[in-house]
């Protein structure tokens, strides 16, 4: 019993300095895994402090980015309605050209009745200052044949010579001079945008309306001289080629008509297409093209322009 103890022993003796060393190093082992575990969880406390503040400034994004969608919402909305308010007031001021227009040819006419008028309060004025001198002219033949004496006669006689002289200078006195045609409220108007030219030659718009001026008047040619002039100055208005088609209509010249209608059209806003489409389509009827003219009408009559007459003249 003793023999066999005895390895045991010795190998059990050689054996602990092995176990005694490891035993110290699984225990610093314990102990590196215990600081690496502390090491671990204060890193862990500081990612889940980490993510919470990037929790918070998310949201803090979120609610910004909100807002900024809800004020970019808002900006839209406020464009959308001061776009609509442009388009109306854009309307409202062809609508207000299209009445100072009417204004104005109404107020040429009342003008006009009142040149006539005017004239015709001088002709009454003249007549009744020639009813006058040969009313007394009568007066003074009557004296002198109511006279019974010869002496009396052969004086009022002479008389009657000296006073029918008188009465001739007087009655010639009275004779109106030869009338020229009136200056009329037009011609006016025309001789101001010349003026207004002379002294601006460089304004495109005081050509226009130099250009407008020759079209009421029926100077076609001056007109669109005038509207060439306008143009090469940079004048950007679709006006400019509705009345050089108007005017090139007049002149029976359909194919420069026809270019500048269809500029006129491009340029013109949508308040303004149904006064324009409705000149292209008496231009088609005027040369002769019936069929493209009546094409136009329902597209003209959608804009609410009276298409009436138009249509009367198609037939």
């Amino acid at each position: 019993m003793m023999t066999f103890s005895d390895p045991l022993s010795a190998v059990q003796a050689a054996l602990k300095p092995f176990f005694e060393q490891q035993t110290r190093e699984n225990a610093a082992k314990d102990e590196k895994i215990r600081d690496l575990t502390r090491q671990l969880e204060g890193q862990k406390a500081d990612l889940v402090a980490t993510r919470a503040v990037f929790d918070r400034q998310l949201k803090e994004k979120d609610a910004t980015g909100k807002d900024l969608a809800r004020q970019i919402t808002e900006l839209k909305e406020e464009h959308a309605r001061s776009e609509a308010s442009k388009r109306a007031l854009v309307a409202e001021i062809d609508d207000l050209k299209n009445q100072i227009l009417e204004l104005t040819n109404e107020k040429q006419g009342l003008e006009e009745k009142i040149d006539g008028m005017s004239d015709q309060s001088q002709e009454i004025t003249r007549l009744r200052t020639k009813n006058k001198a040969l009313s007394k002219k009568m007066e003074q033949v009557m004296k002198i044949f109511s006279s019974s004496a010869s002496v009396e006669a052969s004086d009022g006689s002479s008389n009657s010579d000296s006073s029918g002289q008188e009465e001739g200078e007087s009655v010639s006195g009275n004779r109106p001079a030869k009338r020229h045609r009136a200056i009329t409220v037009e011609d006016k108007r025309l001789q101001k945008a010349e003026e207004t030219v002379r002294k601006h030659p460089n304004d495109p718009k005081a050509h226009f309306a130099l250009g407008f001026n020759h079209f009421r008047l029926k100077n076609y040619d001056a007109a669109l001289e005038a509207f060439a002039q306008a143009e090469n100055r940079k004048f950007d208005d679709w006006q400019l080629y509705y009345y050089q088609a108007l005017s090139h209509s007049e002149l029976r010249d359909f194919g420069s008509a026809f270019q500048a209608i269809e500029t006129a059209i491009e340029m013109a806003p949508s308040e303004s297409q149904g006064n324009v489409l409705h000149v292209k389509a008496t231009i088609l009827r005027d040369s002769g093209d019936k069929a493209a003219a009546k094409a136009l009408l329902t597209e003209i009559k959608g804009h609410g322009v009276n298409t009436e007459k138009l249509e009367a003249s198609l037939r």
